[in-house]
C-alpha cells in the first residue's frame, strides 16, 4: 500500500517557495507515495510544470484578498474538517500561514503532521498574524510532530523569537532539479547581453521585500560615475510601474531592463557576469541558489540561508543589509574583475547541497 501524503499550500504562483514545493512533488517516489497537493487558489503559473502523478486540489480558481481575515473567524479544527475531508497518513502545511494554521486542526492520532517554515521573523506579531493570538499560534505550532526549516538560520531565529523550546525541528534545504536547470540554460535563446560592460541581473518579484527600492538608487549611483554596465531584472510585481518610471526620469532606462516573468530565466541568468540579491529578507534564496549552480558569481545583502548557499563567501560577496553596502560592493566589483575571476573558478567545485528528496521521504517514512 503507497503512503497517502497531502501538501497544503497556498497556490502555485511565481514565487520562490512555490518553485521549490514543484521540484519537490516532482522527484519524490510515485511508487512509494499516493500525493495529494492541495491549495487554497488554482490557476498559479507553476502549475503546468506540476507532474501528472501527483493530484491537485485546489479551493477557489483565482485569488482574492482577505481570505486569511475570513478564517481566522473559524478554529483550525473547523477549518480542517470541512477542507479535508479524507484521511492521509501524513498531512504537510508547505507554508508558515493559513496553511499552517489549517493542518494544526487535524486531530486524527495516526496522522503524521509537519510544517515548514520559509522565512525569518522580524515582527512575532506580524509573522502570527493569520492567527488569532500568539497562544492560539503557539499551540497550533505543537499540534506538530515535526517542523522543518530551510536553513540553520531560519531554524536559530525562529526558536530565538518565540522562545518555543517543545519543538521538534529538522533543517532541509530546498529543492532544486539541478539537471534540468542547466539543460535549460544550455537552450537556444534570442537574449543577446551588451559586449564591452558588465552584465548583472536579478531575479525576483517586484515588491518592497527584494530591496529593488534601494537597488535602483545605487545603480544610479554608479552610472553617474561613468561605471559601464547593464542590470536585468527577472521578475513581476505590484512596484513594477514605479520602478520603470523611476528608470526613465532618472535617465536610467539605458542602464536596467525590466525583463517581467520568464518561463526560462537561466538561458539569460547563465550569460551574465554576477548575479545581485537586494533583498531585505529571504528564507533560503531559490534564485540565489541556481545563480550558483549556473556557476554565476553573486553579490548578496546578509539575508537567511546565504552563508550556507555561498560556503560563506566562496562563491561570491556577502554585505550588508543596507543600500550603502550594497553600493560599496558593486563598486569593489566593477572595479576589480578579477574578483569575480576567483568567484568563478571556486564554482567548479561541485557546489554542496544535500539531498533533500532522500531528506523529505526519510520525514514522511518516520
Amino acid at each position: 500500500m503507497k503512503k497517502k501524503v497531502l501538501f497544503f499550500h497556498f497556490d502555485l504562483g511565481g514565487g520562490g517557495a512555490e518553485k521549490v514545493l514543484i521540484n519537490l512533488l516532482n522527484q519524490l517516489d510515485l511508487n512509494k507515495y499516493d500525493i495529494t497537493l492541495f491549495t487554497l487558489f488554482g490557476c498559479g503559473v507553476n502549475e503546468r510544470y506540476l507532474n501528472r502523478g501527483v493530484r491537485h486540489k485546489y479551493l477557489f480558481k483565482r485569488t482574492f484578498r482577505g481570505l486569511t481575515s475570513i478564517m481566522k473567524l473559524f478554529s483550525p479544527t473547523f477549518l480542517h474538517k470541512i477542507l479535508i475531508r479524507e484521511y492521509y497518513d501524513v498531512e504537510i502545511a508547505y507554508l508558515e500561514n493559513s496553511p499552517t494554521r489549517i493542518i494544526s486542526g487535524c486531530r486524527n492520532s495516526n496522522t503524521r503532521k509537519i510544517a515548514w517554515v520559509h522565512v525569518q521573523i522580524d515582527d512575532v506579531k506580524r509573522f502570527f498574524s493569520p492567527y488569532r493570538s500568539l497562544q492560539e499560534a503557539k499551540k497550533c505550532y505543537s499540534n506538530f510532530d515535526t517542523i522543518v526549516f530551510v536553513s540553520k538560520f531560519l531554524e536559530n531565529n525562529f526558536l530565538e523569537k518565540t522562545g518555543w523550546d517543545f519543538l521538534s525541528t529538522q533543517v532541509i534545504y530546498n529543492t532544486v532539479d539541478i539537471k534540468k536547470i542547466r539543460e535549460m540554460a544550455m537552450t537556444q535563446s534570442s537574449f543577446i547581453v551588451e559586449n564591452n560592460v558588465l552584465n548583472l541581473c536579478s531575479v525576483g518579484r517586484l515588491v518592497y521585500q527584494k530591496g529593488y527600492d534601494r537597488l535602483l538608487p545605487v545603480l544610479l549611483r554608479l552610472k553617474n560615475e561613468n561605471y559601464k554596465f547593464h542590470f536585468y531584472i527577472l521578475g513581476t510585481g505590484e512596484l513594477y510601474n514605479n520602478f520603470i518610471n523611476y528608470c526613465k526620469s532618472h535617465g536610467l532606462d539605458q542602464y536596467v531592463t525590466f525583463l517581467g516573468y520568464q518561463e526560462n530565466p537561466y538561458a539569460i541568468i547563465s550569460k551574465m557576469d554576477l548575479f545581485v540579491c537586494s533583498s531585505r529578507r529571504e528564507g533560503f534564496s531559490t534564485a540565489v541558489t541556481e545563480a550558483v549552480l549556473l556557476n554565476i558569481p553573486v553579490l548578496t545583502t546578509a539575508c537567511s540561508g546565504m552563508d550556507e548557499i555561498l560556503l560563506d563567501g566562496k562563491y561570491g560577496m556577502i554585505v550588508e543589509n543596507d543600500e550603502t553596502a550594497l553600493y560599496n560592493g558593486l563598486k569593489m566589483i566593477m572595479n576589480d574583475h578579477h574578483i569575480l575571476s576567483e568567484y568563478k573558478q571556486n564554482m567548479r567545485e561541485e557546489m554542496h547541497m544535500n539531498d533533500s528528496v532522500i531528506d523529505v521521504e526519510n520525514l514522511i517514512d518516520l
